[in-house]
């Protein structure tokens, strides 16, 4: 991360041509999830690692996927507070 920069894992599983790389050779970690809570909180749900990673280089953003929105919450809000969609 530090060298290359964050990544994605459709990012790290591409050869130097761009093509797909062999489910044997591919690195098979999670990408981070969140869920949103009522508050619109952030909850980690996986990736931790590479959450810590990338807040260890002080990087400004990662890619996530947000996968639970608690009907509560507003997406608006959340969006404008952390970032892009």
């Amino acid at each position: 991360m530090q060298q290359q920069g964050y990544k994605t894992q459709e990012e790290l599983n591409k050869d130097e041509e761009g093509g797909r790389i062999s489910i044997r050779d591919a690195v098979m970690t999670d990408e981070p999830r969140l869920a949103v809570g009522r508050n619109n909180e952030p909850l980690r749900c996986g990736g931790n690692h590479r959450i810590a990673a990338a807040q260890a280089l002080d990087l400004d953003y990662i890619y996530v996927y947000v996968v639970l929105w608690h009907e509560s919450s507003c997406k608006e809000d959340f969006i404008s507070k952390y970032g892009k969609q």
